[in-house]
């Protein structure tokens, strides 16, 4: 009971969102049949906390109107506790043809990342209409499996797909991408910034002075493609999606469902 006891205490000084029952502690310990019970408790406590020590900056791209999207992001990231100071708004690009104004967006984000002087090594990035798919607990594990830098071997992980991965597991639940698209939600190795900054801005340069919307090839997620057989990966289960809602991109309520 004393152990419990501190255990409790422990919770509550480094978790200050609730008070855990003990007893709920003691049944889980038993669950998992941990000989120490102290060991026990600080993996089941890691695997529902992110790894501080790895946590990168998020660039999520927001227009100033769209309040409601800005919420969502938000509140979707509190469920998991990240720290607010990592989270950082990126003032969307408007433009008449919204699929320009989107690609300037991320090369913002992608030039942001490159001025960063921390020692993480890669930047998240993500649309205002990302959400997460699973519940916290598996949230918080998929992400710790990348934060935990178990996995070393990736330039880009995607948060979200709407497209194929490769059925051959590389490492745990990481497969290769096959053909992605939706640039709703990514994590990307700083190193790899200039490569992907390159094709995007090659893009902007061959695409800036049209006046309709730019072909299907010629769209942001579309293009990207080309570099997915350099090691981008996805998770399976897919961490994240893009909700429903009115896009001021393709001007009209949008759902993708993925």
């Amino acid at each position: 009971m004393f152990i419990l006891n501190q255990l409790r205490l422990i919770i509550y000084e480094n978790d200050q969102k609730q008070m855990c029952d003990y007893q709920k502690i003691e049944n889980i310990l038993n669950e998992n049949k941990f000989t120490n019970i102290e060991n026990g408790f600080i993996s089941i406590w890691k695997k529902n906390h992110l790894l501080e020590d790895n946590i990168p900056n998020v660039y999520y791209i927001n227009l100033e109107v769209r309040t409601d999207r800005k919420q969502n992001l938000l509140s979707e990231f509190k469920k998991i506790n990240y720290p607010t100071e990592n989270i950082i708004r990126v003032n969307a690009v408007k433009h008449k043809i919204g699929t320009l104004g989107c690609l300037q967006s991320h090369i913002i984000c992608l030039e942001n990342g490159l001025k960063e002087t921390n020692n993480c090594e890669y930047i998240m990035v993500c649309e205002d209409d990302f959400c997460f798919k699973n519940n916290e607990t598996d949230t918080i594990y998929y992400l710790n499996s990348i934060f935990s830098n178990e996995f070393k071997d990736w330039n880009v992980i995607l948060l979200a797909i709407n497209g194929s991965s490769k059925n051959k597991m590389v490492h745990r639940h990481f497969y290769e991408v096959e053909s992605g698209q939706t640039t709703s939600g990514y994590i990307i190795k700083k190193k790899y910034i200039p490569v992907l900054l390159k094709l995007w801005k090659d893009l902007y340069s061959r695409t800036k002075h049209t006046k309709t919307t730019p072909g299907h090839n010629d769209h942001i997620d579309q293009i990207w493609k080309k570099l997915q057989h350099d090691k981008w990966y996805v998770t399976k289960p897919v961490i994240g999606y893009q909700y429903a809602s009115h896009s001021d991109i393709q001007g009209g309520y949008v759902d993708y469902g993925i």
